[in-house]
């Protein structure tokens, strides 16, 4: 006794995975947003996904040797990220995210005068470090541009959603794609006119 013929839970509608809001900022607000990191350690890393739509994993993992300054090149070959508690180097995302990137003027120079920049007697080569030397930890990145965009009352989005931003803007400069990766494929968009460095 006490047995029912059906399971209560079969009649509730099962519930959906909310997917992560995303949003952007426009021409004007990414170039204020570069304005205010030129001469920080988020710096580099912003100008790298808001004008090349890098993801964060790939910016962390980009280290001097995938970058050729004859050729003006950038190689995406791996990426550093976060599993469970532990930072991982491994393959890009997908099977098309290892690519080659032309690097326009500003960004050659910005990364070459960052390497001049560089302290000597670290024991890595990655670009992307912070100010004492030492690569960043992933969410440590995500966390300081969020305390930097705070600090600065500006547009409250995650780091990735500079990857988004570049796609909107290069979107409205009338780049046509299917999706986002494609965007690669083109020479990347150039620094807003009224950018400082």
């Amino acid at each position: 006794t006490g047995l029912i013929n059906e399971n209560p839970l079969d009649r509730m509608e099962r519930m959906k995975a909310k997917a992560p809001q995303m949003d952007y900022m426009n021409t004007q607000e990414i170039a204020e947003l570069c304005n205010s990191v030129k001469g920080t350690q988020l710096e580099v890393p912003v100008l790298l996904a808001a004008y090349m739509g890098l993801r964060r994993g790939e910016i962390l993992g980009l280290k001097w040797e995938h970058i050729d300054f004859e050729k003006a090149t950038l190689s995406i070959e791996n990426t550093r990220t976060m599993v469970g508690k532990n930072i991982v180097e491994k393959s890009p995302k997908t099977e098309r995210s290892p690519r080659q990137l032309h690097l326009d003027t500003p960004m050659l120079q910005l990364l070459s005068e960052h390497k001049a920049k560089r302290r000597k007697n670290i024991n890595h080569d990655y670009v992307v470090t912070m100010d004492n030397g030492s690569p960043f930890k992933p969410n440590y990145l995500s966390e300081s541009f969020h305390k930097h965009l705070q600090r600065n009352n500006m547009k409250a989005i995650r780091f990735h959603d500079l990857r988004h931003s570049f796609a909107s803007i290069a979107n409205d400069a009338g780049i046509q794609m299917k999706g986002v990766d494609l965007i690669f494929l083109v020479v990347p968009l150039g620094f807003p006119e009224n950018r400082m460095f």
